[in-house]
């Protein structure tokens, strides 16, 4: 079985445990973990994996010590519950940070891992896209100050390292290459290493309202939209991203990284018409799955 720091959902790392411990002892069962770890309801780790029991810090540390975690491991499994229970980026990025911590030196790193070094840091794709044809004898000094606004020499140099570690820059004939030449997540991508790039970006965007107008485009439009309509609008944004990237894919003169941001998010409850008949005109807020009238 792999180590405890190849794992990002600690449900998966439990079901896997117990398939281990089952194939080396034929006795072993859930009912038998569940003891060791002082829990009344025999079934209490089956329900967990089954995830219909949640963690609490006090239940990770008898798993912890069942299993027989050193206090690294113990840590680790910590932060891999809370990483995975968390509601928001910021929380998941914060526990995703201390599982990055506590993995020991050469542990190999997931997909997962790869994907918030890349996006994490928001100049990565930007250095991607300007590091094209560039020789390898790069002055970091000056790739860092055509990023904007400017990094520092020894984070560019980081950044192509990253880069080729990660396989999205090649050498090739004294040059720079990226290994594909776009790079998208796709529409369906909900992970906290996206977040916090889009986050990142959104700031960059307020500032950009100082730019000339030649070199931005900010627009904005206020819908009221069915859940329908909203589908169709994410649905069309979908296409008009395929057709940009296609633009910049066949854009052989390009001199300048652009980054094209969409939005789509609520700015209002959801509202819908009451069914009182007393008072048929009235209307209901409807938030959080919680209905009240207005």
């Amino acid at each position: 079985m792999k180590t405890i720091y190849h794992y990002s959902d600690y449900r998966k790392y439990l079901r896997d445990y117990y398939e281990d411990q089952k194939k080396t002892i034929p006795a072993f069962s859930h009912r038998m973990l569940a003891r060791r770890a002082g829990f009344s309801a025999p079934n209490f780790i089956l329900l967990v994996i089954q995830g219909k029991r949640r963690l609490n810090r006090d239940t990770c540390y008898k798993i912890s010590k069942a299993i027989g975690h050193t206090k690294r491991q113990s840590d680790y499994f910590e932060a891999l519950v809370y990483f995975q229970e968390s509601k928001t980026g910021r929380e998941k990025e914060k526990y995703f940070q201390r599982m990055k911590e506590l993995r020991p030196a050469g542990a190999a790193h997931t997909l997962a891992v790869s994907q918030y070094d890349y996006f994490s840091t928001w100049y990565n794709p930007i250095v991607r896209e300007l590091i094209a044809d560039i020789p390898t004898n790069i002055d970091y000094a000056s790739l860092a100050k055509l990023v904007k606004p400017a990094i520092t020499p020894g984070q560019a140099r980081k950044s192509v390292e990253l880069l080729l570690q990660l396989g999205l820059i090649v050498e090739k004939k004294g040059c720079f290459v990226r290994a594909n030449p776009v790079i998208t997540t796709g529409p369906d991508v909900d992970s906290m290493s996206v977040q916090a790039f889009h986050r990142a970006m959104l700031e960059h965007a307020i500032e950009s309202l100082d730019y000339p107008k030649y070199i931005r485009n900010v627009t904005a439009c206020t819908l009221h939209l069915s859940p329908d309509g909203y589908a169709k609008v994410v649905e069309e944004i979908a296409e008009c991203r395929k057709k940009i990237l296609s633009i910049a894919e066949d854009d052989a003169a390009s001199d300048r990284v652009f980054q094209a941001n969409f939005q789509v998010f609520p700015v209002s409850c959801r509202v819908v018409r009451s069914k009182s008949k007393a008072n048929p005109g009235n209307y209901a807020e409807e938030n959080n799955h919680e209905r009240r009238k207005i």
